[in-house]
C-alpha cells in the first residue's frame, strides 16, 4: 500500500468516525442509522459502502456491524487524534526541549498548561503535584528561590517527599550560592539523592509517584521562569521518561565532591 492509499483510508476513518462507533456499539439498520446521525438515507448509502470497501463495516442478518479492523482503525484515530492535540496546544513549549526527542506518547492524553492562558497556571500544577506525590525523579532540575513552604516542609529530614535529582553544574552552583545550609541538608540526607551531570536544559523531565506514576515536563524560559508543563500517564511516556532519566543518572556524579568543594 502506498502514501496516497494510507492517506485515503486515513481519511476515510477520520470522516467516518461517527458511524464507526456508532456501530461498534450496536448493530444497526440504514434506517436507523438514519435517525441515529439525522443524515440523509443516501449520506449513510455512501458512508456504509466507503467503510465496506476497506472492510472496517460488514453486514449482519440485515443490519451493520464495526469489524474488528474497524474498530483497531477507530482506536488508532481516538489516540492519533488526541496525540496530535496534545502537541498542537504545547507547541509554543517545544523549541525548550531541543535535542530531547520527545516522543509523540508523552503528548497523548495528556493536560497542558501554558503561562499564554494562565501567568501562574504551570506553577499551581507544579507545586498541586509535589504536595501529593510520595516520590520524585527528576532530570534538568532548576533552580527556584521561591519554593513555597509546604513543599520545602515536605523536603525537610522529617518530610514525606522523597526525590532523586539530576542537576546541572550550572544549576547546582546557583543552589549552593543561594541556599547552601538547605542544600547540605539535601546532599546529607538518606530520603534524597543530588547528582551533577548533564549540561543545562530548559526543560526538566520528572516522573512524580502519587499513588500512580505520572510523567511531567515543564517548560522554563531564558530566566528560568515556568512558561508551560505536559503532565500524561501514558505507559510509553512514562518508559522513555524513566529511560532518559535512568540513563543520565547513570553517567552522572554524586554530588556531594561539588557541594563539599571551596
Amino acid at each position: 500500500m502506498n502514501w496516497g492509499e494510507l492517506e485515503t483510508v486515513f481519511e476515510t476513518v477520520a470522516r467516518r468516525r461517527e458511524l464507526l462507533a456508532l456501530l461498534a456499539d450496536e448493530p444497526l439498520g440504514k434506517a436507523s442509522i438514519v435517525r441515529r446521525l439525522d443524515v440523509s438515507r443516501s449520506t449513510v448509502n455512501r458512508a456504509v459502502a466507503e467503510l465496506q470497501s476497506h472492510g472496517f463495516v460488514e453486514r449482519v442478518d440485515g443490519t451493520y456491524a464495526t469489524t474488528i479492523a474497524g474498530e483497531v482503525a477507530l482506536r488508532h484515530l481516538r489516540e492519533t487524534l488526541s496525540t496530535v492535540e496534545g502537541f498542537v496546544a504545547a507547541r509554543s513549549l517545544l523549541p525548550c526541549a531541543e535535542g530531547l526527542d520527545l516522543p509523540p506518547a508523552l503528548f497523548r492524553d495528556a493536560t497542558v498548561v501554558t503561562a499564554d492562558e494562565n501567568r501562574h497556571g504551570p506553577v499551581r500544577v507544579l507545586v498541586d503535584l509535589l504536595t501529593e506525590a510520595d516520590a520524585v525523579r527528576s532530570l534538568g532540575a532548576v533552580f527556584r528561590t521561591d519554593v513555597p513552604t509546604t513543599i520545602r516542609d515536605r523536603l525537610a529530614e522529617n518530610g514525606t517527599l522523597r526525590m532523586e535529582l539530576l542537576a546541572s553544574p550550572e544549576t547546582v552552583d546557583r543552589m549552593r550560592a543561594y541556599h547552601g545550609p538547605e542544600l547540605r541538608t539535601l546532599v546529607g540526607s538518606d530520603r534524597h539523592e543530588l547528582r551533577v551531570g548533564d549540561a543545562y536544559c530548559r526543560t526538566t523531565v520528572a516522573i512524580v509517584e502519587a499513588g500512580e506514576e505520572t510523567v511531567v515536563l515543564v517548560f522554563y524560559d531564558e530566566r528560568d521562569e515556568p512558561i508551560g508543563l505536559v503532565r500524561t500517564t501514558d505507559p510509553a511516556g512514562i518508559a522513555w521518561a524513566r529511560e532518559r532519566i535512568d540513563r543520565s543518572w547513570t553517567a552522572a556524579a554524586p554530588a556531594e565532591e561539588v557541594i563539599e568543594s571551596p
